[in-house]
């Protein structure tokens, strides 16, 4: 096919613009087509038109479990695990209008394994010099940054893990300013954040581990 060749998707005939859709093995799939697809699975240029026709009746069927889904509780906050204990159900979704986005319903035996993990970044700070040109602290001076991440390991004809971002907003830590207000300042570590004391830092970490404890003991 030319750059210019006219393409059109291959689930609903949509004529397809330069960007935004979805290129496969044997043809092409328009942006609406590709918003039906499960979240968690990966689809690309190794993925057949009829895989995904397999895929989309999966998702028709999922949307009948979605409408059978009574939510008993939830976990979580930014993302949030949807339990259904009688049908012993989940969904994950940070959504809870699950008509309009079908999220995947996955029973709980084939929860095979969960993990949390923290992901944390530094920034060094800057300050200004009697010309106004920024330049480093002496000695160098960090703020750190904090995101939780809950993994489910799932048996499931599409997809096998499910990673997703527990805390709605990033932990924020500057030693500096956390510590400049102490009487005796000069004696505190003003280079390392202390996260055992920071409060938002140990709610989100006992959320993961209670998440995690809930599926590793289910």
């Amino acid at each position: 096919m030319g750059l210019f060749t006219k393409k059109y998707c291959e689930f609903c005939g949509e004529k397809l613009g330069l960007f935004g859709n979805t290129t496969l093995k044997d043809g092409y799939m328009c942006k609406n087509c590709a918003r039906k697809v499960s979240q968690w699975y990966s689809v690309g240029k190794s993925n057949t038109v009829a895989d995904l026709y397999e895929h989309f009746m999966y998702r028709d069927a999922n949307k009948e479990k979605v409408d059978a889904f009574r939510v008993a509780g939830t976990m979580g906050e930014y993302t949030k695990i949807f339990v259904d204990t009688d049908a012993r159900r989940i969904m994950v979704s940070t959504s809870s209008d699950f008509a309009k986005h079908n999220p995947d319903v996955i029973d709980l035996d084939d929860v095979t394994a969960a993990e949390y993990s923290i992901q944390d970044s530094k920034t060094e700070l800057k300050t200004k010099d009697e010309k106004g040109n920024s330049i480093s602290y002496e000695p160098k001076r960090y703020e750190y940054k904090y995101d939780f991440y809950v993994t489910l390991y799932v048996k499931n004809p599409y997809f096998n893990t499910m990673r997703f971002k527990v805390n709605s907003s990033y932990v924020h830590i500057d030693p500096w300013a956390e510590t400049a207000s102490l009487a005796n300042y000069a004696f505190v570590d003003r280079y390392t954040p202390d996260t055992a004391n920071n409060e938002d830092y140990q709610a989100y970490k006992a959320m993961c581990e209670e998440i995690v404890a809930f599926f590793n003991n289910k």
